[in-house]
């Protein structure tokens, strides 16, 4: 239950018309044991000061619930894209903050994870950010009719300060709760370590005006699970994909398939198939892909190809227990290749 602030000290209030505004009866009132204590960290987390203020929806009735608070401070006080740290944990305030004369009313999101990455500068970037599952989003890289998200994508939440509005498609980051552990592991001295298993994604969808407010806001970023490279992980101090000058290995020119899965169930929706072209130095370009389907019963498939992805369905008894090998190619790349079957729904 939120803090019943309004039932405390009525005799101080002035509805009147005297000296005192409702705002300064707020701001009076919060030093009467309703306030709370927390930091407030400007956007680029180089500074931060105490505030008080009044937390509510602190106990939530589902996990969504308990990601969320609402905060009352003196009106002035907070912007989007801030942040406040309660309870050591970082929350992003993602709403547009507005006020009734009284006082303004905050949304916090809580922070999930500690984003690190090297800016076009080679400088260290860090920002904390919500993290959620982008299963029901399109990952913004081709114009399709279908639109259908793998699993393995996920919808990011920063601030719209400098740093964060520069990030285009192509930045990678690592995103593992691993490096916790691992950080235990790397014995005193060592400054670059990159042969840990990582999870890292690339940034494939920006929206920076979503939830801008004009001058204040925040971003959402789509990003895509990506191939661990091998200068990715542990560089002085911090878990960052590596730029290509921090390692003289050249990646292959190559194609991968990435897919929403390897099974596609009979009279249900496609399975969408995405080719991803890779330079040289590991950089995702454009490519045009040639794809083909080998196995028995191929032409009851049902086939779209658009740009670089392909989606597969069947509705077809006779396809249930099919097994296909799906093969893309292109000039001057070696060809790829995956299975995927057909299997019933029920």
């Amino acid at each position: 239950m939120a803090k019943d602030w309004y039932l405390i000290s009525q005799e101080n209030w002035d509805i009147t018309g005297g000296d005192l505004s409702p705002a300064d009866d707020f701001s009076s009132i919060l030093n009467e044991g309703i306030g709370e204590s927390v930091e407030l960290w400007e956007s680029n987390l180089k500074s931060h000061k105490t505030i008080v203020g009044v937390i509510q929806n602190s106990v939530g009735d589902t996990t969504l619930k308990t990601m969320s608070r609402v905060l009352l401070t003196p009106i002035g006080t907070c912007k989007a894209g801030m942040y406040i740290q309660y309870k050591d944990i970082f929350w992003l305030i993602t709403g547009f903050v507005d006020n009734n004369t009284m006082y303004e009313k905050s949304i916090l999101t809580m922070c999930t994870y500690k984003l690190t990455w090297i800016d076009r500068n080679n400088n260290i970037v860090e920002r904390w950010a919500n993290i959620t599952s982008a299963s029901q989003y399109n990952n913004g890289e081709t114009g399709n009719k279908y639109y259908y998200v793998r699993s393995n994508q996920l919808l990011v939440w920063l601030p719209d300060d400098e740093d964060c509005l520069r990030l285009d498609s192509g930045f990678r980051f690592i995103i593992d709760k691993r490096t916790g552990l691992y950080d235990k592991e790397i014995p005193d001295g060592i400054t670059d370590k990159t042969d840990f298993p990582l999870m890292t994604y690339m940034l494939t969808r920006a929206d920076s005006v979503i939830y801008s407010f004009q001058s204040t806001g925040t971003t959402l970023f789509i990003f895509s699970q990506d191939e661990q490279r091998s200068y990715d992980g542990y560089h002085n101090g911090y878990w960052v994909c590596g730029t290509v000058d921090q390692s003289s290995e050249a990646v292959p020119e190559r194609i991968t398939i990435q897919s929403d899965s390897d099974e596609i169930y009979d009279g249900l929706d496609p399975v969408e198939f995405t080719a991803f072209f890779y330079d040289s130095n590991g950089s995702v370009i454009d490519g045009v892909p040639l794809w083909t389907i080998e196995g028995n019963n191929k032409d009851l498939l049902i086939v779209h190809e658009s740009g670089v992805k392909i989606s597969i369905a069947a509705n077809d008894i006779r396809l249930i227990g099919s097994k296909f090998k799906l093969t893309v190619s292109s000039d001057n790349y070696p060809s790829t290749t995956v299975e995927f079957s057909v299997v019933s729904f029920m």
